[in-house]
């Protein structure tokens, strides 16, 4: 299975059709990018999306700048990272607050205060820099990526007073059922991604199941959709220590970022985890690390009341390059993804299959994160609700690795599609065309 632009996206997908290789032809382009989640976040790999195209994008001839947030806004973030990109990137901070954090009272705030976003503070400082930097800095387009909702809205407000060109980046849907979001939330939402759709230059996806969703919502926008999937930059895992062989004693099991009881739910692996431990006594078969998943303290009870403490063991966040080094000295990798992300591929995934090592994937099989494992033989899918099935096929895992047998893993071949260099390269060519093209019949200006 192939997870670019579908058969029915590469005539009307801008760029899609640009080969591997290809550099977008014409005068070199200056863009702005407005982008909420960026280094030094921590804990959230959301950021790796447009950090890699600001990397990439100047070898197709275009120019990034950067327009986020001041890091104090985040939940946590890295006092000492720095976005690994050319000195002479420039990054624009604007100011913003956390309204649930700053307009609480007695640790509450109301939601009315979280619409669109609880950050939607940025907006007006954003919009007043981004109006600056494209008059000092000679923009030509404007990108802004969702989720954060208040990105959008700065690159509708930043497109409808300049004229610019605007690509409208969406790694998830804004809204789906299982967003949660109902009254004025879910209404607001909507008026949003229906907005952005109608006044984008071209609304870009990361997967074949939000290109046709789009599609469906949006038939009449169906010529400004386009599809880059995420993806892994070759560069990050050079120089990793890959060992050749595993260390001796229990099979050691990793999954690294956010977990939680809608999305990604980890509770029916623990209960698979317990009964493997019950049915094999003496030191345990299995260790199981968790990386960054937040929430600990409830995890952490959850793992006490199984009786798991040492076999199951949440581990704080760290720099990426430390994250993919634990990718590599693992035996299994998991990845949870409940039904609520049918749409969705994390962007973990793709590192997964990077680093070679088995993927066993808790997710519906239909999804799109379940097809792209089967589909590239990096691993097997189990059904993400059902303990039993989880333990059958971890107890055959643990048994394959201690006899030394053979587990699915992705090739080179199957991944290399999923460069990151590559999708700059796209991105570039679809904002030539985005510059050069004339407005479809029907289309707002």
């Amino acid at each position: 299975m192939s997870i670019d632009a579908p058969a029915s996206a590469q005539s009307q997908a801008p760029g899609a059709a640009v080969p591997a290789g290809a550099v977008a032809p014409g005068k070199s382009l200056n863009l702005l990018m407005v982008a909420f989640h960026f280094p030094p976040i921590a804990g959230s790999s959301g950021y790796l999306r447009t950090l890699k195209f600001a990397k990439y994008l100047p070898a197709s001839g275009v120019q990034p700048t950067l327009l986020t947030v001041k890091p104090q806004v985040y939940a946590a973030y890295d006092k000492n990272a720095k976005p690994p990109l050319p000195e002479t990137t420039h990054v624009e901070r604007a100011f913003a607050l956390d309204s649930r954090r700053a307009f609480a009272i007695k640790g509450k705030s109301l939601s009315l205060f979280s619409l669109p976003d609880r950050y939607w503070t940025w907006v007006p400082f954003a919009v007043a820099a981004g109006r600056r930097l494209i008059r000092e800095r000679n923009i030509d387009a404007i990108f802004s990526t969702y989720p954060i909702a208040s990105a959008h809205l700065i690159g509708l407000l930043l497109h409808r007073l300049t004229g610019k060109p605007w690509i409208a980046d969406f790694r998830d849907p804004m809204w789906d059922e299982f967003t949660g979001a109902k009254g004025l939330s879910l209404s607001l939402r909507q008026r949003i991604e229906k907005a952005v759709l109608r006044r984008c230059t071209t609304a870009m996806v990361c997967t074949d199941a939000m290109y046709d969703l789009f599609c469906r919502r949006y038939p009449d926008q169906k010529h400004k959709l386009m599809n880059i999937p995420n993806g892994f930059d070759d560069e990050d895992f050079q120089g990793l220590d890959i060992p050749a062989s595993r260390a001796a004693g229990p099979v050691r099991l990793l999954h690294t970022g956010l977990l939680e009881p809608v999305d990604r739910d980890p509770v029916p692996f623990f209960k698979a985890v317990k009964a493997l431990c019950e049915r094999r006594p003496g030191p345990a078969p299995v260790v199981v690390d968790l990386i960054a998943p937040s929430d600990e303290e409830y995890y952490n009870k959850v793992i006490a009341e199984m009786g798991l403490q040492g076999v199951i063991n949440i581990l704080s966040w760290r720099p990426y390059k430390k994250s993919l080094e634990a990718m590599a000295a693992t035996d299994i990798l998991l990845l949870f993804q409940g039904p609520s992300c049918f749409s969705q591929v994390p962007a973990k995934l793709y590192e997964y299959m990077r680093v070679g090592r088995p993927i066993m994937a808790i997710t519906p099989a239909a999804g799109e994160t379940g097809k792209l494992v089967l589909g590239t033989g990096s691993g097997r899918v189990v059904v993400h609700d059902d303990p039993e099935a989880i333990g059958k096929m971890l107890e055959e895992w643990v048994d394959s690795v201690q006899n030394g047998a053979s587990l699915p893993k992705a090739g080179p071949e199957a991944v290399l599609r999923f460069s990151r260099s590559r999708h700059a390269q796209l991105l570039a060519a679809s904002l030539h065309q985005a510059i050069t093209r004339k407005p479809h019949p029907g289309e707002s200006p």
